[in-house]
């Protein structure tokens, strides 16, 4: 019996940091970032149709999208945005659902940064949100991306707020301290989620 964990939470979040260290405990991740990636690579229907919506100016000459541009496009634009999602989230939810077929017990941690905007919360047994304050994340996410304040700003708008998330969310970590601090944290959810997954293989 698989208990599937889904961990979401706002962008530079923090959920990469804790991807790695479930992953140093020696538990499957299946992160839909990388998965998302390997679909805009060159040649595959999802890149096929990203040229057909979009233009070939999004397309770069390798034939991978252009990720940095179309993301500067569909930010700023919810019609566009809801587009690129219809082409490309069944096709990383597919990905998902043949990924974690192949997890026959155990705990299984499934990375969806847009777990809830995309209602798959259904189909997890909990679900654990990574999250900081607004001004937190968004000079993050200046730092990491190299972006202004504005196309920053407007990547966080696109997604749910952190306050609706918090409302659906099984779990919830701030991560607002150092890395120990959020591994202590993780720890002590996991802890309930094995004593949840031993109580499910009981009965099963």
């Amino acid at each position: 019996m698989t208990f599937y964990l889904a961990i979401t939470g706002g962008i530079a979040s923090g959920k990469t940091t804790a991807d790695n260290y479930f992953k140093e405990l020696g538990l499957p991740v299946i992160d839909s970032d990388e998965i998302a990636h390997n679909l805009l690579k060159r040649n595959t229907e999802v890149t096929k149709q990203i040229c057909q919506l979009f233009g070939q100016s999004r397309i770069l000459p390798s034939g991978d999208v252009n990720r940095k541009e179309l993301g500067r496009l569909v930010f700023n634009d919810s019609e566009k945005l809801k587009l690129l999602n219809q082409i490309t989230h069944p096709a990383i939810f597919a990905e998902i659902k043949r990924k974690k077929a192949a997890i026959k017990s155990g705990i299984c941690v499934v990375d969806i940064p847009l777990l809830f905007e995309s209602k798959q919360q259904k189909y997890y047994d909990a679900s654990l949100l990574i999250y900081v304050p607004e001004q937190v994340q968004l000079e993050r996410l200046m730092r990491r991306d190299n972006l202004d304040r504005e196309h920053a700003m407007a990547k966080i708008k696109s997604q749910m707020s952190t306050n609706m998330k918090l409302k659906l969310a099984t779990y919830s970590v701030a991560n607002t301290g150092t890395i120990e601090v959020l591994q202590d944290k993780l720890n002590k959810i996991l802890q309930e989620v094995k004593e949840k997954e031993d109580a499910m293989s009981k009965l099963s």
